[in-house]
């Protein structure tokens, strides 16, 4: 495309192909139960890009929803030599926060009515039964401390530009040479959805139309490139 990137959409697994999850860590449904090896999927598919397409192994990022955006975070926590940086829309942390070691740039998006991946952690009224979701809070915080970045965040109220019951308030954490390491936004009474896509399902709750996750994303992406990284040997 006009930005010159290469994008990846990759499938979990299921007992069909109507539902696919991925083994973020306690979750999620068949690719949970069965154990699937997603670390080593995704191992071997950025190795697969780097060789066939002549990617830039520096330039490595992963991004996903809900259960896409908890493996995100696995991703961050054990390929942190293969990942420059990570976004994550309406999914938290599903393995053990005190993994996050870093550095690792990450972005959040996160909606304070989301009643599938709750704000505040736990069992949402629409969540999988059996999981219990790390809070957002627990999950920023994870990250500001493996970045040894300042927990003071410099906190904006973004322009309301849209009718559409949500407002949003970006949350900056920096470090000593990047103002946005970790960053947040809080969507207050935003759902389970992506911000700037039109709501389609009415059970996920609102969708702000005040951002756009995927110009954002795009953003922190160009802005986070990793640093030099010896290509990993096919295996």
């Amino acid at each position: 495309g006009r930005q010159g990137v290469i994008v990846a959409y990759p499938n979990g697994s299921g007992r069909t192909s109507a539902v696919l999850t991925w083994n973020s860590g306690a979750c999620c449904g068949y690719a949970r139960a069965t154990n699937s090896d997603d670390v080593g999927f995704m191992r071997a598919l950025v190795d697969a890009m780097i060789a066939r397409h002549r990617v830039d192994a520096s330039r490595v990022f992963a991004t996903g929803m809900s259960n896409g955006a908890m493996m995100a975070y696995r991703l961050a926590v054990e390929m942190p030599d293969q990942i420059a940086a990570i976004a994550a829309v309406s999914g938290t942390m599903d393995v053990d926060p005190s993994l996050a070691r870093g550095p690792m740039p990450v972005l959040h998006f996160h909606g304070t009515a989301d009643e599938y991946v709750p704000y505040a952690g736990g069992h949402g009224p629409r969540s999988a039964p059996g999981n219990v979701h790390t809070s957002v809070d627990a999950t920023v915080l994870a990250w500001v401390r493996a970045n040894v970045a300042s927990p003071a965040p410099v906190s904006e109220r973004l322009p309301d530009t849209a009718d559409d019951g949500t407002t949003v308030t970006r949350l900056a954490y920096r470090t000593a040479d990047d103002p946005a390491r970790v960053v947040l936004y809080r969507i207050e009474g935003g759902g389970h959805t992506w911000p700037g896509r039109p709501r389609l399902e009415p059970l996920l709750g609102r969708a702000t139309q005040d951002i756009s996750a995927n110009e954002i994303i795009w953003a922190f992406f160009r802005d986070h490139p990793g640093g030099a990284r010896p290509a990993r040997s096919p295996r």
